[in-house]
């Protein structure tokens, strides 16, 4: 199958990254997509991180003619329907936004290739989508509008999906895989930021050890346990308290039972016990998801450049008002856990979990507040 690649080639008195879509099996690139990619960099200036996502949007498209022997220069307009609606709507279960961007890009490419003679006319695309994915293409409108901020059409990452993505846990000894796993969950599972997983006041081992001899695992059906942690803010950050879960629990006590700390630090930690930097576990998502775009052959939302550390936490924040509902109390205990200091914040999550449900957000105080 093909496969996004990037070169890092000299271009005046610096350097350029090419972007483009290899053929492993032959070792030659796919000449019309890299074209239309250099093209992209060198003509308009688009960023490195842009053609990234380009790079998998057209080497996704062109395993798909591929495997259908297809010739992208003969697709007609219901192949290219089949393919936003089969493929990235139903089967990889794309949201709005991602399907925009797919259409947008494709647009452009065979624009590009009518003009530089790659291919005949391009207007026999006539992109007209069922009423089904049109109401998906207007909810992602609604995010560029600013009606549902974060984008969190692309953002949000289900626990199938999330549960997949640990698959490709980018630690390579037994600790960093165990430790990697921990970080993430610790966003996924606990509404963490990046920068709050690997603090140094945070997840200290006196702290832990007195919670895990507390705990009684032989009898005990629930081994979850609230914590107290240091978010962001002035005058050192705010304090909040986190619900870690269950099975996040166990293995954090497995984590820390071999774990090697520099006093009461954060167990969070090298091997050796060294403190992590900041950047740590926003670094594990990033090569977590770059594996998974390497090796995976369904992509879903992870070509999304949005996709970042902090999706965790929006996931996190979105599945607690789907499992729990959004009466006051888990309201108000969603804000306190997020450490949002506007309820403006949380209602946004409000709003995404009732559009996943298929109600309005309007609907849903309604009936709470007639119960």
């Amino acid at each position: 199958m093909l496969q996004a690649i990037a070169v890092r080639t000299p271009y005046g008195n610096s350097s350029l990254t090419i972007w483009g879509v290899y053929n492993p099996a032959t070792k030659h690139v796919a000449v019309p997509p890299t074209a239309f990619l250099i093209h992209r960099a060198i003509q308009d200036g688009i960023a490195d991180s842009t053609l990234r996502g380009n790079a998998y949007t057209l080497t996704s498209y062109f395993n798909v003619l591929k495997r259908n022997n297809i010739n992208w220069r003969d697709i007609s307009d219901t192949q290219m329907r089949k393919y936003f609606e089969g493929i990235l709507f139903k089967h990889r279960n794309l949201s709005g936004a991602s399907i925009t961007n797919h259409i947008g890009l494709l647009s452009g490419f065979y624009t590009w290739a009518e003009k530089y003679g790659w291919c005949d006319s391009f207007d026999r695309f006539s992109f007209k989508m069922s009423n089904e994915l049109l109401e998906e293409l207007e909810l992602a409108k609604g995010n560029t509008d600013g009606n549902l901020p974060f984008n969190l059409n692309s953002q949000y990452i289900d626990k199938k999906e999330f549960r997949e993505f640990l698959n490709f846990n980018s630690g390579r000894q037994d600790y960093e895989i165990q430790r990697n796993e921990i970080i993430l969950e610790l966003g996924y599972l606990c509404g963490c930021r990046a920068a709050e997983v690997v603090f140094k006041q945070n997840f200290r081992a006196r702290q832990l050890k007195k919670i895990f001899n507390a705990q009684k695992v032989e009898t005990s059906l629930n081994d979850g346990f609230e914590l107290g942690i240091i978010g962001k803010g002035a005058s050192g950050g705010k304090h909040r308290i986190i619900w870690v879960p269950d099975d996040l629990s166990r293995k954090l006590k497995a984590y820390f039972q071999r774990s090697k700390t520099l006093g009461d630090g954060n167990i969070i930690c090298t091997k050796n016990g060294k403190h992590l930097n900041k950047q740590f576990a926003s670094s594990v998502f990033t090569n977590t998801r770059h594996n998974l775009l390497i090796q995976s052959q369904d992509l879903g939302d992870w070509g999304s450049p949005s996709r970042s550390f902090h999706s965790l936490r929006h996931s996190y924040a979105t599945n607690f008002i789907l499992d729990n509902g959004s009466h006051d109390a888990m309201r108000s205990l969603l804000k306190s856990r997020m450490g949002h200091e506007d309820f403006k914040t949380t209602e946004i999550y409000l709003t995404f979990s009732a559009i996943l449900r298929g109600e309005t957000y309007m609907q849903k105080t309604e009936t709470n507040h007639e119960q």
